[in-house]
């Protein structure tokens, strides 16, 4: 029940003191059009009110009068590779792009197969769009897959042994990110043979 009044005081907070994306040359916010054929508001947002929703640097929602809004928190997104962050920007349009993929509640990444499910089908849209609008290559994927092993937590476990990660708990987060990268990369292929054709 917290968690849910939480979400309505961020959204509300959303509506007070966000803007639009004014962003770095560097990253290409994309024309975005919802699975509904409206078109995404990017946001930038202050880490607090992504804190609130316990989403670390973007979300997906439905705003007011079902506005579909990506929201960043562009001051700690500019920390990270560039690739990286348009890589974000790309993913979470996927998910506005997607049919059943936004319902208005922010998600974090869980364990859960359904969250599993949707953040592959976003990362392999996201892969596409970004080898057709921005002609990303196998630099920029190992970039991405880099950064989102470190982001999510799984990086530094390389270094321990299989059974040092079982004995701290590392081992499931460790194998959700080796096998999201190995999905992103498979997607990436596809995308590159189909984009040649």
């Amino acid at each position: 029940m917290k968690k849910k009044s939480n979400l309505k005081l961020a959204l509300f907070a959303l509506a007070l003191f966000t803007a639009k994306v004014s962003y770095a040359d560097e990253v290409k916010i994309p024309q975005c059009v919802s699975a509904k054929g409206k078109s995404v508001e990017f946001q930038a947002v202050d880490e607090p009110f992504l804190k609130v929703i316990g989403i670390k640097l973007a979300a997906s929602l439905i705003g007011h009068y079902e506005t579909p809004v990506v929201v960043l928190d562009i001051q700690n997104l500019q920390k990270l590779p560039i690739e990286f962050q348009q890589y974000v920007v790309y993913h979470e349009c996927a998910h506005h792009q997607i049919p059943g993929h936004v319902d208005g509640r922010a998600e974090q990444l869980s364990l859960k197969k359904k969250n599993i499910a949707r953040e592959a089908e976003a990362d392999c849209l996201a892969v596409k769009n970004l080898v057709d609008d921005l002609n990303y290559g196998e630099k920029e994927m190992k970039i991405i897959t880099q950064t989102l092993g470190e982001q999510l937590g799984a990086s530094s476990n390389r270094k321990n042994s299989r059974g040092e990660r079982i004995r701290k708990g590392q081992f499931k987060l460790y194998e959700l990110v080796e096998v999201r990268n190995e999905k992103l990369m498979n997607c990436y292929k596809k995308a590159k043979s189909s984009s040649q054709k």
